[in-house]
């Protein structure tokens, strides 16, 4: 796999995380051992896996040589691969950490994994601060399209909804179910992965609403030679942007979902904003570059976007996790 190219082993290691990793290995093992998966296993599991990542994010010094990661994925991978989650994250089957499986489940936070362990790994990570973080986005973006839906709905004719990097929007279909399943919808769904799209698909026509989709197998918005696919669109929607991207990818993002717009329209888009322990955890065991950011950044690029004279909300998401975008075209 990818970690053996990663570096040295726990030689490496400051002498602190060599302690804390020999200790989390120790527990994990005993915990294995006794085959027993009670409450009080655990919060021995979650407590031990919190502890062990945060000896080594402290470890990390932030040189960029890597042997803090290194030694911290080579020691830690056994275990934390067996929580189903972060083994898909790691594995990419569909190229990327955040799939729209990943997305899914980090959504929905049932655990699974493997032997006695990896369940309880599993119950931890969905918990944790990287991974609740991310689902705190999912769902305020849900509870938000509701509101957009109540407030911008036109007197009479359609409400219009693009989906930027769509997966498979479990968001979207909780919050069509809050809504009764409304008639006067039409959703556009775009992302690069036609099985998420597929996916998607399947779950509309399910809900008896697959009349009201159209999917467009692309990255984002494409203002090359397809200006016209999502015009006046009355909300779009990227519900988390979990993967990291430049400042200038950003900008470029909210000038094609301002084009997208009709006057009067609005902009959704949730964002993380991680600790250091998350990010951490994200490049050394997923070797995944998380998107973060502060709503002071938020803002800046903002103002270097075509939103800039926009009704512009910037909120924090109540448990500061991140933040969600709330800018609406005015011209």
């Amino acid at each position: 796999g990818r970690f053996a190219r990663r570096g040295a082993g726990i030689g490496s290691a400051p002498p602190a995380l060599e302690s804390a990793i020999r200790g989390f290995k120790r527990e994990m093992d005993a915990v294995d051992h006794a085959g027993v998966a009670d409450a009080a296993t655990r919060t021995r599991v979650e407590e031990g896996c919190a502890r062990v990542v945060a000896a080594a994010a402290a470890a990390d010094d932030g040189s960029g040589d890597g042997l803090v990661a290194a030694s911290f994925l080579r020691e830690t991978f056994p275990f934390f691969m067996r929580s189903a989650v972060i083994e898909r994250m790691y594995a990419r089957p569909l190229g990327a950490p955040w799939d729209y499986v990943a997305a899914r489940s980090i959504y929905l936070g049932e655990p699974a994994g493997h032997g006695v362990v990896g369940p309880m790994i599993d119950s931890w990570f969905l918990s944790w601060k990287l991974a609740a973080a991310l689902r705190a986005c999912q769902r305020d973006a849900s509870r938000r399209i509701e509101d957009a839906y109540r407030s911008l709905r036109p007197t009479n004719g359609t409400f219009r909804i693009g989906m930027m990097a769509s997966g498979a929007a479990p968001e979207l279909f909780d919050a069509l179910d809050r809504l009764g399943r409304p008639d006067d919808v039409q959703i556009t769904c775009m992302d690069h992965d036609l099985s998420a799209l597929s996916a998607l698909g399947q779950h509309a026509f399910r809900m008896g609403m697959a009349d009201r989709f159209t999917f467009v197998c692309e990255e984002r918005l494409d203002r090359r030679g397809r200006r016209g696919r999502l015009a006046a669109q009355n909300l779009v929607c990227l519900s988390c942007l979990a993967d990291a991207i430049d400042d200038n990818a950003l900008v470029l993002l909210l000038d094609e979902a301002h084009e997208a717009l009709d006057v009067g329209g609005q902009f959704l888009m949730t964002v993380p904003d991680l600790p250091r322990e998350a990010v951490f955890l994200a490049d050394a065991l997923l070797e995944w570059r998380v998107a973060s950011y502060c709503s002071d950044r938020l803002k800046s690029l903002i103002r270097q976007s075509a939103f800039h004279d926009a009704v512009v909300e910037v909120l924090h998401l109540r448990d500061g996790s991140g933040s969600t975008l709330l800018l609406r075209r005015v011209t």
